[in-house]
């Protein structure tokens, strides 16, 4: 009997507590996750592992995820689609206001 090969998932996101959160969670669930802190990173990383998904930070510091996800895209390092996700901080006033846009 042949064990299956987990599902690989590339998280890149400068925020070390979201990776962290995202490779818990998705070791949990059977993927096999690799990191990436910058865009840069992020393509060398999706060039040499070939992940079936990754989560793309759209904020990031060195690139902007729309050009990481049009490098991944135009390498063909994986098939892509978006789907952002906001996240919010409290600010001085009761309205909660978007800080960043993650994917």
């Amino acid at each position: 009997m042949s064990e299956e090969k987990p599902t690989i998932a590339l998280v890149i996101d400068d925020e070390v507590q979201i990776r962290r959160l995202l490779r818990l969670t998705l070791e949990a669930n059977g993927y096999k996750v690799y990191e990436a802190a910058t865009g840069q990173d992020g393509l060398l990383e999706a060039a040499q592992r070939r992940p079936e998904v990754v989560v793309l930070d759209l904020g990031l510091p060195d690139l902007d995820g729309v050009t990481v996800l049009n490098g991944c895209a135009n390498g063909a390092v994986c098939p892509c689609w978006c789907c952002p996700c906001a996240t919010a901080t409290r600010t001085k006033s009761p309205r909660w206001t978007t800080a960043r846009t993650t994917t």
